[in-house]
């Protein structure tokens, strides 16, 4: 089997399996605060104005880590359950985000 197939198959097994009406509505809701990293460019917003001031080093964490990868990983499985993205192109976004991060890091 191609990675092509195996990839149209994630794809369609995200599109076909637990699609109830209301799950779907839920899901698209949340994909959509992470569309263009609305989402993220907030939550960098709330964290670089938390900084300010000065205790900034007690609020060093404003989400704990565990959290932020929930939340990335929901998005992740958001978007070939609606169709959007093939598994491939989430699980390369992933492999570059985590990249960039290293490098900044």
């Amino acid at each position: 089997m191609r990675l092509i197939d195996i990839d149209r198959a994630g794809l369609v097994f995200a599109r076909t399996r637990g699609h109830d009406p209301g799950l779907e509505r839920a899901v698209a809701a949340y994909s959509r605060a992470g569309e263009h990293a609305a989402c993220w460019l907030a939550l960098g917003l709330v964290g670089a104005l938390a900084s300010l001031g000065p205790d900034r080093a007690a609020r060093r964490r404003l989400a704990p880590a565990w959290a932020l990868y929930l939340a990335a990983g929901a998005f992740a499985v958001s978007r070939p359950y609606l169709g959007v993205h093939y598994p491939s192109d989430v699980v390369a976004g992933a492999v570059l985000g985590t990249g960039v991060a290293e490098a900044l890091s």
